[in-house]
C-alpha cells in the first residue's frame, strides 16, 4: 500500500479500524507498529488522518429503540442506558493515551465522540425518531451523517 500511495501521489490516508479490539494482548507492541505506519505513510507525502472509535452502545440500539416504543411501559427507555463518556474512554484508553504520539509523528486525529455524545454524559441513539445506530458500534447514515463536520478538514486541507 506504501508504494501505491507513493507511485500515485495520494495526497491523504484515513486509517480507521475497530480501535478497542485492535489493540489486541500487546499494547504496546500495537502502539509501536501504530506509531511506525503513520511515520512510514508520512514518508511517502500523504497526509495521515486517524479516526477514533465511535462510542458503543451495550445493546442492539435498533431492536432495543423499537422495543421500547412498542412496550414503554416494559422496556426502559434505551438512551437512558448508553454508554457514558467515561466507559467510552476506559474503554479507549490505549489510542487515546497514544495521542500526543501520533501527533508528533505527523497524524491529525479526528475525534467522533463529540458528535455522538452532544451535550450529554451518554451517547446519543436517537435524533428526532431516527436511530443513529444499526447495531451496538456500526452507525446508520444517518448517525454517519452526524459526523460530517468532523470530515470538513480532510476535504479542505491544501495539498501535502
Amino acid at each position: 500500500m506504501l508504494e501505491i500511495i507513493k507511485k500515485r501521489r495520494i495526497p491523504d490516508t484515513i486509517l480507521t479500524a475497530y480501535w478497542k479490539e485492535s489493540t489486541g494482548k500487546d499494547p504496546s507492541a500495537f502502539s509501536t507498529a501504530l506509531l511506525e505506519t503513520v511515520r512510514q505513510l508520512r514518508s511517502t507525502g500523504t497526509r495521515v488522518w486517524i479516526m477514533l472509535d465511535v462510542p458503543e452502545v451495550p445493546f442492539d440500539a435498533p431492536t432495543a429503540l423499537a422495543l421500547h416504543q412498542m412496550l414503554p411501559r416494559l422496556i426502559e427507555d434505551p438512551c437512558q442506558r448508553t454508554t457514558t463518556r467515561t466507559v467510552h474512554e476506559s474503554n479507549n484508553r490505549v489510542l487515546l493515551q497514544l495521542i500526543p504520539q501520533l501527533q508528533q509523528a505527523g497524524a491529525v486525529v479526528l475525534d467522533p465522540a463529540p458528535y455522538l455524545f452532544g451535550n450529554t454524559e451518554r451517547t446519543l441513539i436517537d435524533e428526532n425518531g431516527h436511530c443513529l445506530y444499526s447495531d451496538t458500534h456500526h452507525l446508520t447514515t444517518r448517525g454517519a451523517l452526524l459526523l460530517k463536520p468532523l470530515f470538513t478538514p480532510v476535504f479542505t486541507s491544501a495539498a501535502p
